[in-house]
């Protein structure tokens, strides 16, 4: 069907209202008189505040009503952190009467928020100033609420879901019937203390009994049996009949009362109605009366049958979306039970079924929403070009230098951005903002990720080893001249004046401790040198830090003194007795990890920061031949090393200087922070936060290291930065943020589920095979019984729903509903290459 008008200004202005900032869930519904095959076949449906304009449209064209959880957290009632509201729904009551409770009667404030559902009733909130963290408090409170107003005494989950306005109030049919409005706003916040101080003190809790049962379920059993009412043919006078329906009558008026049965009667049976009082014959009841006689009576006289399993999953999952708390969940058991005349233990066995399908139901979304990260995340990579940011004689030496290895451009890009900074002298650095003094140096932490065997040797052989030949010759003859001098002055000075030994200084270190790196950045500070740490795998380097706290060799202080030196901030150590210092420093970072020994560091959060200082590039797993090289190419080589040797000596003979951003930069550069601090403040990830945090300053060097290669291949060094130059640096910070956020994301699943999600492909084609050997459908568990186990560790059965639906909308395969409700594929072709 055609999607209804949704208000979308109406919906965010009511989340905005509840205090909602990014952080919304939201679940759709089909009607509750939906036809159980459709209701089967729609389900319920999860999704969050980034997905919700897709969802929530898609939602209301499939039928489904839209709703949202009114408290801060996730979606059950564990996962609540805060409850920012007290509300309360209404049912059985016209508008007018509920209008008078809420307003005229004065037994509550004024309500901060009043919902028209489209449907009979209103939804009414009372917003909190401060929100309530003690949830089982709150639950308390709003069992106090709803026995006092009179309203629905179910709604008291912490998770419990309203309708939200702007959308579409949906009948059983899927078809719209009003939109839910926001009719009062105001801007009353209240305090706990102000709203439980009209409430009457509870009662003391009783002791259970099966009457206190009865009235928590009093109003879902007359629902039931008003439902089962609907089945009973109408009584007509004359049709010798009245013996019959007085009983039910009577019954009826023992579940619901004898005037609410008396009016139902009416609307069931007007002629009947015509000719007596039935509310004044259903005050009448004769003999002895039951909770079951009703549902006896309409079974044994007009064949209305105990309800069938598809009826009872429809019941439980009412109670489900209601929220229903296990007390409140164990008596609805037991009357569906009493009322479908089944045993207890088949209701429980069907609820611990719906139960875990919803949570497989969730688990699959988790997975679906990881994989779609990163397959956006990986085309993003893949539309990277080299000549997009780089001029074109250092583009055409990167590709000649590859050696037959087809690195992707953003990996070969970011690999030269690293070696360049490790190129410049202490002190270059760039300005991004004049008046708020905010400048960085010109280094990156750049970091290879890919599985063992992905070639990262021949990367840093290629861009770092070579061309910093030249760099590291004239650095052995200067720490020659250095040692030499130091020699001749030992022996003119005896004794304690003796000079200490003079540090090597060196362009690149393959490994160190806090007090080496120390000694070391201080004698480059005094030749105001740079210094580039390159590590083949930079595991160890991360995996060594905090050691020193857990009594281990290193030291505590490690992890901090990276962190810092990222900043390019000075260092001051006492703890030996000559004392180590330096004011500034310049470091780059290049190395490899494989991805799941990174998955295990970051798995613990990003707490400080160090993860967000890191630029990871990916660097998957590949198969090449090496090409066969002729004279012609062979020389073409050999100029590109010297190409690129060329650059890098050019670079570290420059004298420092702090470039500056032009005027379109500098606003462009602040709006882009401001950007990354929304987006920070959006994230329910603390890694992403911190990653957002570091952007800015990400792009403000790596535009510097872009304005700096186009300079040299100018032959003229210039102090402004074009904002093009900015730009190119946000859309790489941007395509590489995307692309760590969901290495994240996989790092949050179990490490076999990761796994899986980076051999997707691979698995893809081994189910497609082992389905495609099968004429017809397949179930999951035979396709999983014919891998091996190798291949199936970490595939759940949600992970193994998202990889059969991949399949189904590739159009190599079609799914289909089981025997027994399970999902089948079926393949239809062979795998595409």
């Amino acid at each position: 069907m055609e999607s209804p008008q949704i208000d979308i200004q109406a919906a965010r202005h009511f989340l905005t209202l509840i205090g909602k900032n990014g952080d919304a869930r939201f679940r759709a519904f089909p009607h509750k008189k939906t036809p159980p095959e459709r209701k089967k076949q729609l389900g319920a449906r999860k999704f969050g505040r980034s997905e919700a304009n897709d969802a929530v449209k898609q939602a209301q064209s499939d039928g489904l009503g839209i709703y949202v959880v009114i408290n801060t957290g996730g979606d059950t009632k564990s996962s609540i952190t805060e409850c920012v509201a007290y509300f309360a729904e209404f049912d059985g009551m016209t508008e007018e009467q509920q209008h008078s409770i809420l307003f005229e009667q004065g037994l509550m404030p004024e309500p901060s928020a009043v919902v028209r559902t489209g449907g009979d009733s209103l939804h009414a909130y009372w917003l909190l100033s401060e929100p309530i963290a003690d949830t089982e408090q709150w639950q308390d409170d709003m069992k106090r609420l709803a026995a006092y107003l009179g309203s629905d005494p179910s709604i008291n989950d912490p998770s419990r879901v309203m309708r939200l306005p702007g959308c579409w109030y949906m009948d059983g049919e899927g078809k719209p019937v009003a939109q839910v409005t926001l009719i009062h706003e105001s801007k009353a916040r209240y305090s706990r203390e102000e709203i439980i101080s009209r409430l009457p003190e509870p009662a003391p809790t009783p002791t259970p009994t099966p009457t206190a049962a009865k009235a928590v379920s009093s109003n879902r059993s007359s629902q039931r049996a008003l439902d089962r009412l609907c089945r009973i043919p109408p009584r007509k006078p004359g049709s010798n009949n009245r013996d019959k329906y007085l009983p039910l009558l009577w019954s009826l008026a023992h579940i619901i009362g004898p005037e609410q049965a008396g009016q139902q009667m009416t609307i069931h049976s007007p002629e009947w109605a015509k000719d007596e009082d039935l509310t004044a014959k259903a005050k009448e009841a004769k003999g002895e009366i039951t909770d079951g006689t009703f549902f006896q009576l309409a079974r044994d006289v007009w064949g209305v049958e105990a309800h069938s399993s598809e009826w009872i999953k429809e019941q439980l999952f009412e109670c489900l979306r209601d929220g229903l708390d296990p007390g409140q969940m164990a008596v609805e058991v037991q009357n569906i039970a009493a009322q479908a005349d089944v045993h207890v233990a088949a209701v429980e066995k069907i609820l611990n079924g719906l139960c875990a399908a919803d949570e497989d139901t969730e688990a699959a979304a988790e997975v679906f929403e990881v994989i779609t990260l990163v397959d956006a995340a990986a085309k993003q990579v893949e539309t990277i070009q080299l000549e997009q940011f780089l001029p074109s004689t250092i583009t055409g030496a990167l590709q000649t230098v590859q050696q037959g290895i087809h690195y992707k451009d953003l990996t070969l890009l970011m690999a030269q951005l690293a070696m360049t900074s490790s190129c410049l002298k202490l002190g270059t650095r760039i300005n991004g903002n004049p008046f708020t003094d905010w400048e960085v140096p010109m280094n990156l932490f750049g970091i290879d990720v890919g599985p063992s065997g992905a070639q990262k040797s021949p990367l840093v052989k290629a861009i770092f080893t070579k061309p910093s030949e030249e760099i590291r010759h004239q650095l052995s003859r200067v720490n020659a001249e250095r040692f030499e001098s130091w020699e001749l002055e030992c022996k003119e000075r005896k004794g304690p004046n003796k000079p200490p030994r003079p540090v090597a200084l060196l362009h690149t270190t393959n490994d160190y401790t806090a007090e080496a790196l120390a000694d070391q950045l201080a004698a480059h500070e005094g030749n105001g040198m740079s210094l580039l740490v390159l590590r083949d795998e930079v595991a160890a380097l991360f995996d060594s830090f905090g050691k020193y706290k857990q009594g281990g060799k290193g030291s505590g202080g490690d992890e901090q003194q990276l962190l810092e030196i990222f900043d390019g901030d000075g260092f001051n150590s006492i703890r030996c007795s000559k004392g180590r210092t330096y004011d500034h420093c310049h470091v780059s970072l290049y190395g490899g990890i494989q991805d799941d020994v990174l998955r295990r560091l970051i798995a613990s959060g990003d707490a400080n920061g160090k993860w967000a200082r890191c630029i990871f590039l990916p660097l998957p797993e590949m198969t090449y031949r090496l090409p066969k090289f002729t004279a012609e190419k062979r020389q073409q080589r050999l100029e590109a090393e010297r190409t690129l040797k060329s650059i890098a000596t050019s670079l570290w003979q420059q004298a420092p200087r702090t470039y500056e951003l032009d005027d379109d930069g500098i606003e462009l550069l602040s709006d882009y922070a401001f950007q990354c601090q929304q987006l920070r403040n959006q994230s329910d990830l603390n890694a992403v936060k911190a990653l957002k945090n570091k952007s800015p300053g990400k792009a403000l060097r790596i535009a510097g290291l872009l304005h700096i290669l186009h300079c040299q291949q100018n032959g003229q060094y210039l102090a402004q930065v074009p904002m093009q130059r900015l730009q190119e640096a946000i859309l790489l910070i941007e395509t590489l943020d995307d692309w760590t956020a969901a290495f994240h994301a996989t790092a949050r699943l179990e490490k076999g589920a990761a796994n899986a999600i980076h051999n997707r492909e691979k698995l893809l084609r081994r189910i497609h095979a082992i389905a495609l050997k099968t004429k017809g459908p397949v179930t999951w568990k035979v396709i999983r019984d014919a891998m091996k186990g190798s291949e199936k560790k970490g595939i759940t059965a949600a992970m193994a729903k998202v990889m059969l639906q991949q399949l189904h909308d590739m159009g190599i395969g079609q799914l289909s509903q089981g025997k027994r409700g399970g999902v089948a594929y079926r393949a239809l072709t062979k795998f595409p290459d």
